[in-house]
């Protein structure tokens, strides 16, 4: 009896494995993802200003806006003798990420000068001064979440600058690249 029982069992355990394999499926899915482009948006800017300056002549002159811990929001004195009157402040460029990440941010001066109108007096802004007194790279941002990049420099009045020089306005350009690092 012993011995039919075991017969029994094994074929009944055989019957169900090979009664399973009949009504086994396979399942077949696709697998998807959709990827996007992760533009870093600027959302506002606001231009560098250094203000009214009335140097003493025949001197060398450097002012300076330090924005390199956050907005500035005046211009000092760093060599020479001057007044400082206006409005002055930092640059400010404010930037979304789609992406929790680090920025790399580049700072360049056209042609490292600052003109007047004629373009025949010239005031020093070099790359390496804009990099130095502003938001440092890499930055660090937060998703979708608006991020200020603080620009400052420092400015050079040479001490030979000629009459026609003085009481003009005085434009350059400053390009700031941001990037993910």
């Amino acid at each position: 009896m012993k011995k039919f029982f075991v017969i029994c069992t094994t074929i009944l355990l055989a019957g169900c494995f090979y009664a399973s394999s009949l009504w086994a499926i396979d399942a077949t899915l696709k697998a998807e993802a959709t990827v996007k482009k992760g533009t870093i948006k600027v959302t506002s800017e606001e231009d560098l200003e250094f203000g009214e300056i009335i140097p003493k002549p025949s001197e060398k002159v450097q002012i300076l806006v330090d924005a390199s811990a956050g907005a500035a929001t005046e211009a000092t004195l760093k060599t020479g003798k001057a007044t400082l009157k206006g409005n002055a402040h930092s640059g400010l460029v404010k930037v979304t990420s789609p992406i929790a990440c680090e920025l790399s941010i580049t700072y360049s001066v056209g042609s490292q000068q600052v003109q007047e109108s004629s373009n025949s007096n010239t005031l020093a802004l070099t790359n390496a001064n804009v990099e130095k007194y502003s938001t440092k790279s890499p930055l660090t941002v937060q998703a979708n979440t608006e991020t200020d990049i603080h620009i400052g420099g420092l400015l050079t009045i040479p001490n030979n600058l000629a009459a026609n020089g003085f009481d003009q306005d005085y434009t350059g350009q400053i390009t700031v690249g941001v990037d993910y690092n």
